[in-house]
Order: C-alpha cells, then structure tokens, then sequence
C-alpha cells in the first residue's frame, strides 16, 4: 500500500509541476509575437454613407469597374470606368498613382473584393471599396448618372 501512496505522489506531482512550463511558454510566445511588425491592410470597405462623404471631400481616384453596359445604366458621378473583366483592366489601373487612395466599386460588391487584391498586389497603397457596390448605393437614396 505504501509503494502505491508514493506511486500516486509521484504522479501527482509530475502533473502539477509539469503545467508550469506551459504557461511561460505561453508568455514567452505572446512576446514574440508582440514584436512582430504589423503591416496594415491597405484594403478598406465602406458603406455607403461613409464611401459618399470620402469621394466628396477630396479629389479622388474614383473607378467604377463594371462593364461599359453596366456603367452606361448608372454610375456614380465622376467615376472613371476600367472594366474588371477586361484584359487591359490592371495597365488601366496603373494610370492612377498608386499612393493616393482609390475608391473602387462595381453593381453588388463582388468584383471588388478581387480586385482590391489585384491592385494590392499591383502596389497600391490605399484602395476604398464600396460594400454592396451601387445597389447598396442606390438603397442609401444617392443617385447614379445615366
């Protein structure tokens, strides 16, 4: 009996003193990764209300990247257009300085969640898009230019 209470102590004990290491661990990886540089997403969907007051305070880059059919049925004035579905659509966008902010949308939101990857990786710096594109634009009460 006296052999299985030191068994039991011994096993005991190894399990209370070997959850100590683990939590430094723990520490010591929150550390590091503290340190870790972060890199901020240059990739920012607005709703509508908040895309409208920006593409209306400053001169902006303003692309709508619908098709030529799409963007002749409504399009937000000013707007540039460069068709996402085009070849050409990534050497039309590099046109724009790519420093200043863009402001990107398309009908329904889709497009422009690709192609704000697309133009991060093409070296632009601060892309906008507009969540829900102009149908959410519309549902807002701003109007489109036919």
């Amino acid at each position: 009996m006296r052999l299985f209470t030191t068994i039991l102590i011994f096993i005991a004990s190894f399990f209370i003193f070997s959850c100590t290491p683990k939590a430094q661990t723990k520490t010591a990886t929150s550390a590091t990764i503290s340190t870790k540089k972060v890199i901020a997403n240059p990739i920012e969907v607005l709703s509508a209300v908040d895309f409208k007051q920006r593409i209306e305070a400053d001169d902006v880059q303003l692309v709508d990247i619908k098709t030529q059919g799409e963007f002749i049925q409504g399009h937000i004035e000013g707007a540039l257009n460069f068709d996402y579905y085009k070849r050409t659509f990534i050497s039309q966008m590099s046109t724009l300085d790519k420093t200043k902010p863009v402001y990107i949308y398309c009908r329904s939101g889709n497009r422009t969640g690709s192609a704000s990857k697309k133009l991060k990786k093409a070296g632009f710096t601060k892309i906008y898009d507009l969540k829900g594109g102009t149908n959410h634009w519309t549902r807002a009460g701003f109007t489109l230019i036919k």
